[in-house]
């Protein structure tokens, strides 16, 4: 199966992306490198947004990426939650937990365990939702440090 992420025959890649069908979109995300990924990424289709996490080359910086943008449907940051080797990365816990696309239900779960200094930064935050600001503050008191 020729690597359809460089084809040099065909042109760079981010001018034939835009010429793929679904299909070939879906399999790109699924088995090519950073560079596809990372083009695919700008497209916001559910489906090619599923296969690039698919992917078993993805990065933790991908991911941690992914868990930081706001754009992202709901269903693509839940689908980030479900994986334990994903989610036992600080990081990308804290991004989601500051995500506002996040289930509310999810962030509450997250700040649980979280370092005081970021509980802190939740509370104060005008970025996240009130009710993860007033959690991080109920947990803060829970802490003694409120």
């Amino acid at each position: 199966m020729p690597n359809l992420a460089h084809n040099p025959q065909e042109g760079p890649l981010a001018k034939r992306i835009p010429n793929m069908g679904l299909p070939e979109k879906m399999r790109l995300a699924q088995t090519g490198d950073r560079e596809a990924r990372s083009l695919l990424a700008r497209e916001r289709n559910k489906q090619i947004l599923f296969c690039i996490l698919q992917n078993p080359r993805i990065s933790d910086q991908e991911i941690l990426n992914f868990a930081k943008e706001r754009t992202l449907p709901e269903e693509i940051l839940s689908l980030l939650s479900k994986r334990k080797d994903w989610m036992k990365r600080y990081p990308v816990r804290l991004a989601l937990a500051q995500n506002p696309k996040v289930p509310l239900a999810l962030s509450l779960r997250l700040i649980r365990n979280f370092r005081d200094c970021d509980l802190r930064k939740l509370a104060k935050s005008k970025d996240v939702s009130v009710h993860v600001a007033s959690g991080a503050r109920k947990i803060l008191m829970a802490r003694g440090l409120l």
